[in-house]
């Protein structure tokens, strides 16, 4: 598909570039291990299933749905990340942006259940790119000298 077309051409004029950009490659198998589980779940998890739900979906019920991607990744944060604890005060903007964002919308939220199978992938996308970006969190090496992964 077009998508999946896009991030190969972008690679391929990335991948030379990493020098330029004060990048390094990953070390170890654990570092190569986080690259490959953040490539399939964000690329192939978290595009692939927004691109295919999307098909069937009006963009503003997209984007209500995909709104949930705060929440899923600070109850993410606290169960997999030990620095991570959820507060009050994370609640109530977790919860100030889903708001807002249904808020802007709201006019255009209309589903019906022929549309249940893009809704959930939808979902499976915000979780996808939850898990992400707290997998990237966990990992000590993953955040220092900007890694590859995490620089393009």
């Amino acid at each position: 598909n077009a998508a999946a077309l896009r991030f190969l051409i972008a690679g391929g004029v990335l991948v030379p570039l990493v020098p330029a950009f004060g990048a390094r490659w990953p070390h170890g198998r654990a570092e190569w291990r986080l690259v490959l589980w953040v490539g399939a779940v964000l690329f192939a998890g978290d595009y692939g299933l927004i691109y295919w739900g999307e098909q069937w979906l009006d963009s503003g019920l997209t984007a209500v749905i995909f709104a949930v991607l705060p929440v899923m990744t600070t109850l993410a944060a606290h169960f997999y990340l030990e620095t991570e604890r959820l507060t009050a005060q994370t609640l109530a903007g977790t919860a100030a942006a889903f708001g807002g964002v249904v808020a802007l919308f709201a006019d255009r939220l209309v589903a019906d259940t022929s549309q249940v199978w893009p809704m959930i992938a939808i979902l499976a996308s915000a979780a996808c790119a939850a898990a992400a970006s707290t997998s990237g969190c966990a990992c000590p090496r993953a955040t220092e000298r900007r890694p590859l992964p995490y620089s393009t």
